[in-house]
């Protein structure tokens, strides 16, 4: 008997379990846990910009953890939606009547497309300025805060892109399996 070794498979089992009756639920509550840190902490860094300019490299390394944070937020958010519906096309279960539609269900099925699109031309913008910047100057990169912002942007829009483009597929998957029961 090793209290290690089976407290491990004990919380294993209790994790799995919990994952495999509700992932929506856990994934949605740590994905919006990391999202609300990454932009407490983007008001940290404005608050603290705003009131004295940080070097280059302050700025840098923070908006890398913001980035990633925010970005891995949005893994978590899509995941758990995509876990619920494929159980939910496992064990087909009728959506009921009256059911008010999820806070993931909603951002990623209704709203992922235009706010993905929305996201990555502000990106586009971002680029093109640091484009130009580069055709004028011929500096490789002009500004490193706003190639980092840029990419996460680019990131973060063809992640809402591509789960809103699942959303609408598993609702059709979902609609036919209706219909043919």
């Amino acid at each position: 008997l090793s209290v290690v070794k089976d407290g491990v498979r004990f919380l294993r089992a209790i994790v799995e379990t919990a994952i495999i009756f509700n992932p929506q639920r856990i994934f949605t509550i740590t994905g919006l846990i990391m999202i609300l840190v990454s932009l407490i902490l983007a008001l940290f860094l404005a608050q603290r910009y705003f009131n004295s300019p940080l070097t280059r490299d302050e700025i840098i390394y923070r908006l890398l953890i913001i980035g990633l944070l925010l970005n891995t937020g949005t893994l978590l958010l899509g995941l758990g939606y995509i876990s619920q519906r494929f159980l939910e096309l496992i064990h087909y279960r009728k959506p009921e009547p009256k059911r008010k539609s999820g806070f993931t269900e909603n951002l990623f099925l209704n709203h992922g497309l235009l706010l993905g699109m929305l996201i990555l031309t502000g990106a586009t913008y971002v680029f093109i300025d640091i484009f130009s910047n580069f055709m004028n100057s011929s500096q490789a990169v002009s500004s490193w805060p706003s190639l980092v912002v840029g990419t996460f942007m680019f990131l973060l829009g063809f992640q809402l892109i591509s789960f809103g483009v699942m959303g609408i597929i598993f609702g059709t998957v979902n609609s036919y399996l209706g219909e043919g029961k």
